[in-house]
């Protein structure tokens, strides 16, 4: 993303939370969101998070792009992507 402000450690993606804003249907809240760059490819995609009582946790998961393996790390009020090797 041009201008973008993000700072990509080596091997390390970073998530940031996003939430839908259009009007939901149902009583339950909007599903939250979190956007996770690809620490092989670097592109960007989304992910549903674990609930917040589920955290710290670990995923194995593979790029959507890529494919490549990475691990999603959530610890409750921060998310990130890291490398197989990190």
């Amino acid at each position: 993303m041009a201008g973008s402000n993000r700072k990509v450690a080596e091997n390390t993606a970073f998530v940031k939370p996003v939430t839908d804003e259009s009007k939901n249907r149902c009583e339950d809240p909007p599903m939250e969101q979190a956007e996770v760059q690809c620490p092989t490819c670097f592109e960007w995609f989304e992910v549903t998070p674990p609930a917040p009582e589920e955290c710290p946790a670990e995923w194995d998961y593979d790029c959507e792009i890529c494919c490549r393996p990475m691990i999603l790390v959530f610890d409750g009020t921060s998310a990130w992507a890291k490398s197989l090797g990190d």
